[in-house]
């Protein structure tokens, strides 16, 4: 297996494993948690003071699981990538 050599083939890889399904659960998820990132923040800024609390605890908590879930992703994505390049380095040897 050739070494992915841009962004979109090292992100690209990873979908060529067992783990395809949970890497598009992964991707469906980060959408989904940007889409309520996005909603929270114009609730928060047009909301009432009274409700600026909840959406501003809601958006954060967005926040922190949008950052586990990219970040997941892009430990997988270099997962894949170290295992291909462990598999060329036997291969050359």
């Amino acid at each position: 297996m050739q070494q992915p050599t841009g962004l979109f083939e090292y992100l690209g890889a990873a979908f060529k494993t067992p783990l395809r399904q949970i890497m598009i659960y992964a991707y469906i998820l980060a959408i989904v948690l940007t889409i309520g990132i996005v909603y929270s923040a114009v609730r928060f800024f047009t909301g009432g003071a009274e409700d600026q609390l909840f959406w501003g605890i809601l958006m954060l908590a967005f926040i922190t699981m949008q950052v586990a879930t990219k970040l997941w992703i892009w430990m997988e994505s270099n997962r894949v990538s170290m295992l291909a390049a462990i598999a060329e380095s036997k291969q050359s040897n």
